[in-house]
């Protein structure tokens, strides 16, 4: 069973600011490590395009970009696993999830900026996702007011 997630959080910085914060490698790594230490991601940044999701071995999710506009908006979808540089777009555990979206749009509202993600998650993984998405928002809003 698919869950669907949304947080909101608003950032007293511009869409840009907290756009670079969101996916320049050097920031990336500070609000996803709670998801996995290390994380990084890889990607072209075109519609169409792959976007790896990766930990500090290099195993992590593979996506395709369905939406990519700088500063607004960004929608990812699922389409399988990395591990050990296999892919895996086939196995079980991936065709339960495979085709889920995770969206980040960014919304000036009264002079801050409204960072929404929306995520499709399985059941399994809700708790981690919902602790790791309050933990690493936060920190994407520290990050962002400095």
């Amino acid at each position: 069973m698919v869950e669907h997630l949304r947080y909101h959080i608003t950032i007293d910085a511009s869409p840009e600011k907290i756009w670079n914060i969101l996916w320049s490698p050097d920031t990336y790594t500070e609000w996803t490590i709670y998801f996995a230490e290390g994380s990084k991601i890889e990607s072209d940044w075109t519609v169409g395009g792959r976007a790896l999701f990766l930990d500090h071995s290099g195993d992590g999710l593979i996506t395709t970009i369905l939406v990519y506009i700088p500063n607004h908006s960004v929608i990812f979808q699922y389409q399988g696993l990395l591990q050990g540089g296999v892919e895996d777009v086939s196995s079980p555990e991936v065709l339960e999830w495979q085709g889920a979206l995770e969206q980040y749009t960014l919304e000036e509202v009264d002079g801050k900026t409204v960072l929404t993600v929306e995520l499709e998650t399985t059941e399994a993984y809700q708790d981690m996702m919902e602790q790791a998405f309050e933990h690493g928002l936060k920190r994407v809003k520290e990050l962002a007011e400095q």
